[in-house]
This record gives structure tokens, C-alpha cells and sequence, in this order.
């Protein structure tokens, strides 16, 4: 499940939402879609700096920029959360409906999909301290 949410341009406490490629237009649907954004993400701080992080071990999300401020002239910041074996072009459907930048999203994605795993970095300094160690004792014991 892909969702995009941003706040309106005219009326800011409007927001604008954005389901699986397509604009949600209802305003029951709205507050649907909403509900479930919010129990993705209630219990996780998120950052708004464009960086794509994982919510838990399904779910990733990003901040994307709006390429048009509000009517008070400031830049419209839009949350995008996607399931990791969602498509790259539902996703891209997501972010477009709602008007955001799909090249700065694109770029984050790229960014993401060739940074080397935190758990794997991980096992590899545990591997390298555990050789170092057994080394070590056997140095010791000669």
C-alpha cells in the first residue's frame, strides 16, 4: 500500500491524499486514509530531511518538497509512505497524483537502494572484532 499526503495550497487545513497511484477525492476516503497513515507512523519520529528510512521492518517513508508553496508563501512539505514490495512505478503514480517532486524522490530511491545495510554493516564489524579477538588469543597463548 503506497500513501502521499500533503497540506492544501489555498485552505491549509485541508490535505491533499493520494492512495495507490490515484487522488483520494472523498472526503470519507480522506479521513480513511488518514486514520491509516497515522497508525504507520504514531509511534516513530520522522525526519524531514528527503531521506528515505524505514518505519519497521515493511514499511519506508520519505518528506518530499512540493515544487509550489501555500497562499502564506511557504514550501509545502508532503509525506510519502510505501510498503518495501510495493512497485517502483505505483509509487512514482503516488507521488505524482499529488503533485511532488518525482526527481528529488528518485534520487533518495537511488540513494537508498545502493547505501550497504546497516545489519550487514553490523555483522561485518562483529565478524572483523571476533577474528580480530581469536587473533589476539592466539598470539597470547603462542
Amino acid at each position: 500500500m503506497v500513501y502521499a499526503s500533503i497540506q492544501g495550497k489555498d485552505d491549509m487545513s485541508k490535505r491533499i491524499v493520494a492512495k495507490n497511484g490515484k487522488l483520494v477525492n472523498d472526503k470519507f476516503e480522506i479521513d480513511k486514509t488518514l486514520s491509516e497513515i497515522d497508525e504507520k507512523v504514531k509511534i516513530k519520529k520522522l525526519y524531514h530531511d528527503g531521506i528515505i528510512r524505514r518505519i519497521n521492518k515493511s514499511y519506508l517513508y520519505c518528506y518530499l518538497n512540493h515544487p509550489e508553496v501555500d497562499i502564506l508563501n511557504r514550501k509545502r512539505i508532503g509525506l510519502v509512505i510505501w510498503d518495501k514490495n510495493d512497485s517502483e512505478e505505483i509509487i512514482r503514480k503516488t507521488i505524482e497524483a499529488i503533485g511532488l517532486d518525482i526527481n528529488q524522490w528518485e534520487k533518495s530511491y537511488e540513494t537508498y537502494k545502493n547505501e550497504f545495510p546497516e545489519s550487514k554493516k553490523n555483522l561485518i564489524i562483529g565478524m572483523a572484532v571476533a577474528a580480530i579477538i581469536i587473533i589476539v588469543i592466539k598470539i597470547i597463548k603462542g
